[in-house]
């Protein structure tokens, strides 16, 4: 039974709510909350806190490479990804407004999604940290701005204290996805990763580790730029994300094959704004590389982001050649 606890509920819990107030099936009710999330965080995308800082231009560039890269299918399947995405925007948005109460309520509601959400905690708390630093916070204030940093992980903290309660074991969610997916999860497997691991996400269908590679060469080429059209704290805030996110999501998919990792990376979303402040004044290339974007998800069966991991994932979507490794 261990599956059972190897997933975060926080998702399924909003669409039980939504089952109670509307009566809908499950399953709607869950495709529901993913669109409307989805819609959310596209509307949210060109706010104008973020226009004013990267540029108008740039915003709407970045949306168009964001929407195109193969694994934002991911906004309209029945996943976390639309509720993080949704949570982790807002929650930057309210920062680059000061508004720290707010963007410490969606952090950690991004935090008790999934375990990728703890980047969005992290960042925001490290953010709020810098900010408070820098403006040299005393009295009321700082005990506020303090308080904000604990509120940004209530999230992960609700989940943590609910598993001591009913298992005795804050932690079991770890101990449940590593028996689940029969993976350990050490320090060995993330420093020395075995080299079939590697082979068979280069060669596998989703290439997820060929779209991670491009992700880090993407933001190291414009993140200079980019963030630095940002204050300190709205620059540590996505530095951090973009660390952190890519971090848990390769230490987590690495014994997977890294299964998953250009999916998880999508909440890493200041990677697209770096893409578009270097590819603006190089139209031909950005042409390029939404082409390739576009025709890397047309080319793949949905059935391949849609399926299970490892080689139960394969088997199911009849690629059983690379189940064997």
């Amino acid at each position: 039974k261990a599956c059972k606890l190897a997933f975060y509920p926080g998702y399924p819990l909003i669409a039980r709510a939504v089952v109670t107030v509307t009566k809908l099936p499950a399953d709607y009710a869950l495709l529901a909350v993913s669109l409307a999330s989805s819609f959310l965080f596209l509307f949210l995308w060109t706010d104008p806190a973020v226009t004013r800082a990267l540029g108008t231009a740039e915003t709407y560039v970045a949306l168009v490479a964001f929407n195109a890269f193969p694994t934002s299918c991911y906004l309209v399947f029945l996943m976390t990804e639309p509720c993080v995405l949704l949570f982790t925007l807002g929650a930057f948005i309210a920062l680059l407004r000061k508004q720290y109460v707010v963007g410490a309520l969606l952090a950690g509601a991004a935090s008790g999604m999934r375990i990728g959400g703890a980047a969005t905690s992290l960042a925001f708390a490290l953010a709020v940290a810098v900010e408070t630093w820098n403006e040299r916070s005393r009295g009321w204030v700082l005990f506020r701005r303090i308080a904000c940093v604990a509120l940004s992980a209530w999230g992960a903290f609700a989940l943590m204290g609910y598993h001591a309660w009913r298992f005795g074991d804050p932690l079991v969610y770890f101990h449940a996805h590593a028996a689940a997916y029969q993976v350990t999860g050490g320090l060995r497997s993330v420093l020395l990763p075995r080299v079939n691991w590697i082979m068979h996400s280069l060669d596998g269908p989703t290439h997820d580790l060929m779209w991670g590679i491009a992700i880090v060469l993407w933001f190291l080429l414009g993140h200079r730029e980019t963030l630095g059209r940002f204050r300190p704290a709205a620059q540590v805030f996505c530095y951090a994300l973009v660390v952190l996110t890519l971090g848990i999501a390769y230490a987590g998919s690495i014994e997977l094959n890294m299964r998953g990792f250009a999916r998880y990376s999508l909440v890493a979303f200041p990677v697209f704004y770096a893409i578009a402040t270097f590819l603006r004044t190089r139209p031909v290339v950005l042409v390029v590389w939404l082409s390739v974007c576009v025709w890397h998800y047309r080319e793949v069966d949905v059935c391949y982001y849609l399926g299970d991991v490892g080689t139960v994932g394969l088997q199911q979507c009849n690629m059983t050649q690379w189940a064997t490794w």
